[in-house]
């Protein structure tokens, strides 16, 4: 799950732009995961508007996502999510998220995501750190650097914009 801010779209009124800068609450769900084999009927991404002076949510709306959500984050005031090997940019549509762009040359599954300025760094279940940005002319999740040795990442924190620390699990043979 993550807290965002959506943008507020250009020449809409007033009203409707307080209305979407306000915060709200993505979360992943997902009913009847099997792991193995890996197996999802319904999966979906639940947006929640804090109300009553953010002490209670309201579910505005959930989009079906054909893919388990297994990392959210905000980004440039989008939501940026790992489904399985696909990273997705979706933004607030009036009745359900609205997809903007995805890349889908992850090579297993997402598990962490990250963000700092204009770089995404995400993490994969076994192929260790990616970083990628967000081409804006040409609409793009772009992969510019990734590690050079595979590793089961278990955890991940940012340092900062140029350092990301991983937890991984070594081979035992």
């Amino acid at each position: 799950m993550c807290q965002l801010r959506f943008a507020a779209k250009p020449g809409e009124t007033t009203a409707v732009k307080d209305d979407m800068t306000e915060l709200y609450l993505i979360v992943g769900t997902v009913k009847d995961y099997q792991i193995l084999p890996p197996r999802c009927p319904a999966a979906f991404l639940r947006v929640y508007k804090f109300v009553n002076n953010d002490t209670q949510l309201k579910l505005l709306h959930k989009t079906p996502v054909d893919r388990p959500p297994l990392a959210l984050a905000a980004f440039q005031k989008r939501l940026v999510v790992g489904l399985g090997n696909f990273l997705r940019i979706y933004d607030m549509g009036k009745k359900k998220l609205l997809r903007k762009t995805e890349n889908k040359n992850f090579p297993t599954s997402i598990t962490g995501i990250h963000v700092m300025d204009a770089r995404i760094f995400v993490t994969d279940a076994a192929e260790s750190v990616f970083l990628v940005r967000y081409n804006k002319q040409e609409k793009m999740l772009e992969i510019f650097a990734d590690t050079d040795v595979p590793r089961y990442i278990t955890c991940s924190t940012l340092v900062d914009f140029d350092t990301i620390v991983c937890g991984s699990v070594s081979s035992c043979l």
